[in-house]
Parts: structure tokens; sequence; C-alpha cells
């Protein structure tokens, strides 16, 4: 069957002793050769194909002397018999006609009347039962697939559920690294001490981005959404291509004009997407090439294209593409997050995206976006703020459960010119409280009361208190806390500095005459 024609086999003994044939025909799938096959009861067919009209004819089909068929009062009939052969794709069917009258024998042209009808309820037999089996076929390659994208989407959201805790308590780790790095930077250091301390700072800022990138890929939704245009999101990304891709690569933007191009999405997940995606297509072209960014709008989707002329990738690779933590890349110059990053903004967005790609052909990433009827909306710089720190020494409640990060801020602040007192849960937090409690510095998730339930019942004391929340999770699982209860968001890693300027900013809030405290 190499020459990809159906074929049918001959008379077989079905299951039930029945006498019966079988079709094939092949098919290609994703460049693997497979059949279709169904398999027809001889009498049940070949009955259907004559009228009840015809009881005076009797008739046998044969394939290569293999009976197929034989009407049961065949034999018994001693008229002469007629024969006509009929083609049944690749095999070659006998058809013997005897009448009810012995002396008599069928015409030549009823003969051949018979093996016409014949043939063409065959035909239609034979089609119907190929569309059934395309039609099963199909929808098996359909359930095969949704199966698997729902195992895909089970494997990376667990991933994503592991990846932000690791993200969490690896940005601990960061923030105590961050603060005695600060404090060491303030030292007097000779130059090989200082440059120690220089590389132990740029380790720990690469640290960073990674968790940013485990935290991106374990959000279950997006944070900032807002109408973006698709167009301006291109041309903007396409200029900062220019500048991080090498000059032997053409970059070509191919917008489709008069087109009202808005999705919901974060602008800076979708910038990060789209760089992410270049950044793979420049790799990919370390000869230079050209790469080519593409939007139009179809059926109510806007889609994307990044198509690259690179070296592209084989199917064992592809298969693996958006896999967290799989990379290509030699050690230490991938993480393994980019397209996985990539998956997740996109599907935090309603849409989904897909990748076609060969060996020494060049890869293309589609990308497509539900459109959203809201305009994108002017932004301008906010005004700088007037306000001034209200004077005196600030009393900051922090409270924090790591030990390392609590001693760390805590040295901060007092080194900021903060009077401090310390907590290690929430409930300690409670014990310790005073109302000369300026401000309260927090972290979000902690064992027996957590930064909400806590934030939350010292605004009963004190409905204006200053509060700082800080937190190694994604925003998203903080839930309503920063929008709802006015607080200031400090997400870890952090600096000395940064945990400065944000209580400043989350006392500047407070107004002269605002606090108001109660018993």
């Amino acid at each position: 069957m190499t020459d990809g024609r159906p074929r049918a086999t001959r008379p077989l003994t079905l299951f039930q002793g029945e006498r019966g044939f079988a079709i094939y025909i092949p098919v290609a799938d994703a460049g693997s050769l497979g059949y279709l096959n169904a398999v027809f009861d001889a009498q049940r067919l070949i009955e259907s194909c004559f009228s009840k009209k015809l009881d005076e004819t009797s008739y046998r089909v044969s394939d290569s002397g293999s009976l197929l068929y034989e009407s049961p009062s065949f034999a018994a009939r001693a008229s002469r018999t007629s024969t006509a052969h009929l083609q049944v794709l690749d095999r070659t069917w006998q058809l013997d006609v005897r009448l009810r009258e012995p002396n008599g024998a069928p015409s030549h042209w009823w003969v051949h009347l018979l093996s016409v009808m014949f043939a063409a309820g065959v035909a239609a037999a034979v089609h119907f039962a190929l569309r059934r089996a395309e039609e099963r076929e199909r929808e098996e390659r359909e359930r095969r697939r949704l199966a698997e994208r729902l195992q895909d989407a089970n494997k990376l959201e667990a991933v994503g559920q592991l990846a932000g805790g690791v993200a969490h308590d690896f940005n601990n780790l960061l923030t105590v690294v961050a603060s005695n790095v600060a404090l060491l930077q303030e030292a007097a250091l000779d130059a090989p001490a200082r440059g120690a301390v220089d590389e132990i700072e740029a380790a720990a800022g690469r640290g960073a981005e990674l968790t940013t990138q485990l935290l991106e890929f374990s959000r279950k939704k997006v944070v900032q959404a807002r109408a973006v245009d698709v167009d301006a999101a291109l041309t903007r990304a396409a200029g900062m291509f220019r500048r991080v891709l090498r000059e032997s690569i053409q970059l070509e933007l191919e917008l489709e004009a008069n087109q009202q191009k808005h999705v919901l999405i974060d602008p800076g997940q979708l910038d990060r997407a789209l760089l992410n995606l270049a950044l793979n297509a420049g790799d990919a072209m370390p000869d230079g090439g050209k790469l080519t960014l593409r939007s139009y709008l179809r059926g109510g989707r806007i889609w994307l294209e990044i198509a690259d002329t690179g070296h592209g990738m084989s199917e064992a690779i592809l298969s693996r593409a958006f896999e967290p933590f799989f990379t290509t890349k030699p050690t230490g110059k991938g993480t393994g997050l980019g397209l996985s990053t990539v998956y997740g903004v996109v599907s935090q967005a309603g849409g989904e995206v897909a990748v076609e790609s060969k060996a020494g052909r060049g890869t293309t990433f589609r990308i497509w976006l539900p459109a959203t009827a809201h305009i994108p909306e002017e932004t301008s710089p906010a005004p700088p703020s007037s306000r001034t720190d209200t004077g005196g020494q600030k009393h900051v409640l922090l409270v924090e459960d790591d030990p390392g990060v609590r001693r760390g801020a805590a040295r901060a602040l007092r080194r900021a010119g903060y009077s401090v007192v310390e907590a290690s849960n929430g409930v300690e937090a409670l014990e310790k409280w005073s109302e000369e409690v300026d401000a309260l510095v927090t972290d979000a998730v902690m064992p027996e009361l957590g930064g909400k339930a806590l934030i939350e019942t010292l605004r009963k004391k004190q409905p204006r208190l200053a509060v700082v929340l800080m937190s190694g999770h994604a925003p998203e699982v903080l839930g309503d806390v920063l929008g709802r209860l006015d607080v200031v968001y400090l997400p870890k890693p952090y600096g000395p500095s940064d945990l400065v300027d944000a209580l400043r900013t989350a006392l500047l809030t407070q107004l002269p005459g605002d606090a108001t405290r109660s018993a």
C-alpha cells in the first residue's frame, strides 16, 4: 500500500461466521502514514443493492474463486448462468446471475444492468463507510489533542504553583543578600573586596530577574490589564529590537492598515513576551537573517506573528518548546522560562500561542488575542508630590517571619532614623501594638496571622494607619488587599533604600491630622 491508493481485501470470514471484506485507505497525519478501515458484511451489503422486485433472480458474488455471497436459491436453480465482472477498488468481483425458470437465461443487458446497480450500491456503501471512518478519525484526533492540551495545562499549572512557592522563598533570601550588600557598600573596602561585593550585588540582581520570571509564569490572571493598541506595541517593540539585535539581522514590520487592533492585556507583560520571542529569534540567527513582525485582524481575533529565518527547531525540540525550564542554550545562558512565560502571558489574556518550525527553515510564532472595543487611554506622568515627611521620629511596627529579612529591614529603618518595634508574626504584632505606632511594615504571608488580617485588625484601631505590605509572592496571591486596604506594595527582593522609600510614600498619604487613633 505504498502507492497511497485505497485497497480492498479478499473475502473474509467475519467474527460471527458471516462472509465479508474490508477496505483500507492510507491517510497522512503530521508526517506519519496511517490507515482508515471499514469492514462490510457481504450479505447485508449485497442484498441492499438489489430491489426486492428482483425475486426472479438469484446471484452469486465471488472474488478470484473465493465466495463472497450466494443467494439461498442460487444452487437450486437449474437455469443457465450469465456472468459479469465489476471493479471494487483494486479487486475484480464476478457476478453470476440465474433466473427462476430452468430453461431461461438472463439477457446480456439485464445482467449488465444488475452489475451496474450492484457496483453503484457498493460504491455508495464504501463511500459512506469511508466518510464515517474519516469522521471518527477526526473526532479521535481532536479528542487526543484536547487531552494533550489538558495534560499540558495541568502540568503547567502544577509547575506554576511550584515556581511561585520557590520564588517566594528565594525572594526572601535575595532580600537578605541585598540588605547586607548595601551595608557592605557603605564600609571602607579595598579594591578586591569591593569588587567581590559588586559581583554579589550583580548575582543578586540576576536572581531577582529570575524570580520575576518565575512569578510571571505562576500568575493566574493579568495584573494590570488595560486596552493596548497592538500596532503601537509592535512599533515600540521594533524600535527596542533594533537596539538589542545584531546589525546583520534585518527587521521588517508588517501592520495591516486601517484596522483598529486593541486587546486587553498588561502592556508590560506583552512587551516582555515580545522581547523573549525576539531574543530567541536573534539567537537562532547568529550569522544574520530576517525577523518579521506582523499583525492582522480576523473574525474578532487579533493575530501577531513573529517569524525568523534562523536555524529552526527539530520535531523533538518543538514538542518541548513551551515546557518550563527546558532550554537548548548552554548552562548559565538560559533559564528555560522564556517561552513558558510567553505562554503564560498569552493565556492570561485569553489567547493562544502556537509555533511552526522546521530545522533549517526558520520559526514562526503565531499569537491570537481576543479583540476589545475599549480604546487605550492616554497616560501622562503624575505631577511630583509636594508632600514631605511630617517631621519627628516615626514609630514603625515591623512584622516579618523570616529572621534574616526582619533583621535587615529593621537595620535599614533604624539607619534612616525610624524607631522600630519588631514582631515575627501577626499575633505577636498585636501584642506589641501601641497607639504610638505611626506605620506598619508587614509581610503578606505569615503563620498564625497573616498580613491581610493584621492590617484589617489594626485599621479598626487606627483607620489612617500607614501600611507597607511586603511580599515575595505575585500580587494575585494577595487578592484585593492592595486596592481595598490602601497600602503601599513592596515586592521582594528589595534593597534598604527601596524599603525606606516605600515607607516614606506610605507616611506621605497621612496629612497632618489625618491619623485618628481609637482604643
